[in-house]
């Protein structure tokens, strides 16, 4: 979990990687993780595929954070990139069709 302080809205960038840890070395890598954003008991956003979403805007999210590029393909990581007001939220990573393995969960403030 994480807070959002002050009273300005945020810019967020999550992730949830899987399959891109495999370029890591990491063997069992969640194949196809699902990404949500809490706010409460509230799901606000989801994200399984970042390809499916606005990939040019993701991408430059990422090279503004540094963060790593993700794969795309069969098996995506997932992301989101969201403006969210102050307050508490989570971020919570499964896997789709109750896939188990190791996942990278990310939250950045962008910029």
């Amino acid at each position: 979990g994480f807070v959002i302080g002050g009273t300005a809205p945020r810019n967020l960038l999550a992730r949830a990687v899987g399959p891109s840890l495999r370029v890591f070395g990491v063997a069992d890598a969640l194949p196809r993780p699902v990404l949500t954003l809490y706010r409460g008991n509230v799901a606000v956003a989801s994200n399984e595929d970042w390809t499916s979403t606005d990939a040019t805007r993701l991408l430059a999210a990422f090279d503004r954070v540094g963060a790593f590029r993700l794969l795309g393909g069969a098996n995506p990581d997932a992301a989101l990139l969201i403006t969210l007001p102050p307050g508490p939220y989570t971020l919570q990573a499964t896997g789709a069709g109750a896939a188990v393995g190791s996942v990278l969960l990310e939250a950045y403030d962008v910029p």
